[in-house]
């Protein structure tokens, strides 16, 4: 999926998804990402390596699914999953 995307176009799509989180988080929301880093969710740190990025997006959302993370949280809490370079917040 990743492979025929560039970087720019990467982060371009990230910039406007963390545009749209909310500056506080609800006690409710708090809870989840708790039940979130009970599965250890790998760290992404903005590595050129697509299939890394890949790895990272595919494992989240497998979290995201099975906790039934709704859309409006997963960017707000994977977000506290970007470490180094990928953490532009």
């Amino acid at each position: 999926m990743l492979g025929t995307y560039c970087w720019p176009v990467l982060v371009a799509e990230l910039m406007k998804r963390i545009s749209q989180v909310p500056t506080k988080t609800s006690p409710k929301e708090d809870k989840l990402a708790d039940r979130v880093a009970l599965y250890n969710p790998k760290v992404y740190n903005g590595t050129y390596d697509l299939v890394e990025l890949e790895e990272w997006i595919r494992g989240m959302e497998k979290i995201f699914t099975m906790l039934k993370v709704p859309e409006e949280k997963k960017v707000n809490i994977g977000m506290y999953y970007l470490i180094g370079v990928a953490n532009i917040w």
